[in-house]
């Protein structure tokens, strides 16, 4: 057999996994070192089958350390291992449970792998990683903070997961205004139906697209001049609110993509 051949080597290491983990995932260990220059695809996968390995024979910083660069090499070569290498990582580190300790190195460590990616001009691998500090530091937050602040990283996360998703903001405005044109459009027919004045001030209350109209103006702040009613102000206010907050937030998070 000759030990410099890597695919000799691969079949060496295959035969050791059910005698000795820890021998074979040091010898994917070094295989994963010598190709991660040339094809860090295939280096990702050998070290996470060493780090798997490592972790069964009890060695669990080297597995973690392992696991880490392929986190690192797969986000440099492939979309679909560097998502799952990123959930291999997070299980790992919070194999015996997610304390707050494990929970801070693994926060660390994908602070830096976003840091490394976005150096290497791999944003979307950053952002992945990224998004993994972020929900990291939601559970610590979660553990030790007030409502409040609970509150707001889970909303944080829900409208535009932790700024690493700003589509979601963009659908969230677009349900908006629907959802507040179709409020419009009820409270209108409810009122006017009572014998009551409208709800919202539409120059014909059967113009159904217009209420859609002046729920987009609303939500850029510029309907109250629509409000029949404390009703129609009440609810434009409301639009208004979160209208300012959505595109404030998505504002917010375009400049700082565009930063990084």
């Amino acid at each position: 057999m000759n030990a410099g051949d890597p695919n000799e080597r691969v079949e060496r290491a295959r035969k050791l996994e059910t005698e000795d983990a820890g021998a074979a995932g040091r010898l994917y260990a070094e295989l994963a070192d010598e190709r991660s220059e040339e094809h860090p695809a295939e280096a990702a996968e050998y070290a996470m089958r060493a780090a798997g390995l490592l972790e069964t024979a009890g060695e669990n910083d080297a597995a973690r350390k392992l696991l880490t660069e392929a986190v690192y090499r797969a986000g440099l070569s492939d979309d679909a291992l560097h998502r799952r290498s990123l959930e291999r990582l997070r299980d790992l580190y919070l194999a015996d449970g997610a304390t707050e300790a494990r929970l801070r190195r693994l926060h660390r460590t994908c602070r830096r792998l976003a840091e490394r990616l976005r150096a290497e001009g791999e944003r979307r691998a950053a952002s992945r990683a990224s998004h993994l500090a972020w929900w990291t530091e939601h559970q610590l937050v979660s553990r030790r903070d007030g409502f409040l602040k609970r509150f707001a990283y889970g909303v944080w996360r829900l409208a535009a997961g932790y700024g690493e998703r700003p589509l979601r903001l963009v659908v969230g405005a677009a349900l908006i205004v629907y959802l507040f044109g179709m409020f419009y459009i009820g409270g209108n027919f409810i009122s006017i139906g009572g014998g009551g004045v409208p709800v919202i001030i539409n120059h014909s209350v059967y113009n159904l697209v217009g209420y859609f109209g002046i729920s987009l103006a609303a939500f850029f702040g510029d309907g109250f001049h629509y409000a029949g009613n404390a009703l129609g102000w009440v609810l434009i206010s409301m639009e208004a609110v979160l209208g300012w907050l959505t595109t404030l937030t998505l504002v917010t998070v375009l400049i700082r993509r565009l930063k990084n």
